[in-house]
């Protein structure tokens, strides 16, 4: 596996690969998420190649018995910096988005993206890193614990039906 930034021609893939992990996370919060709405993704990925702050990173696996490689794993980092009087200042990596292909997944791929925001992190100064995983996403929490994630807040929600 190797990990490396996305490039506009992994557009394609990128958008396969966040409807898959849009439909886990509406799995998780189907109150919060809608249905997978690929123009907002192609824009999206679009807009993150331009920004300075903001990197679009992908796990490639190569394919056993072909020269080709696929791209099982991205995740969506963003340097924010706090200037608000009520909290410390700092910087702080946000993980955006993590997501493995569902064939790929159980490999290691999401470990490796997390190792690579951590460097990520301390190349562009950031202090710590901050990222955010539904209650009832078990594997995701025991992967984020195992790397040595701990919770610090936890967001409480209630739905009103309509």
């Amino acid at each position: 596996m190797h990990i490396r930034p996305a490039v506009p021609d992994d557009l394609d893939a990128l958008v396969l690969l966040a409807e898959a992990g849009h439909e886990e996370y509406r799995r998780h919060l189907p109150e919060v998420y809608r249905a997978f709405d690929r123009d907002h993704w192609v824009k999206r990925f679009r807009q993150a190649q331009k920004l300075k702050d903001f990197a679009i990173v992908v796990a490639v696996e190569k394919r056993e018995a072909e020269s080709a490689s696929e791209i099982c794993g991205l995740i969506e980092l963003y340097i924010k910096t706090t200037s608000s009087p009520l909290m410390q200042p700092g910087r702080r990596l946000v993980i955006d988005n993590i997501i493995v292909a569902p064939a790929f997944r159980r490999r290691g791929i999401a470990r490796a993206l997390l190792s690579f925001a951590e460097e990520y992190a301390l190349m562009h100064r950031a202090e710590r890193i901050e990222l955010e995983a539904a209650l009832t996403n078990t594997a995701a929490l025991q992967l984020y614990n195992s790397c040595g994630y701990s919770t610090r807040r936890v967001i409480l929600g209630k739905t009103f039906k309509s």
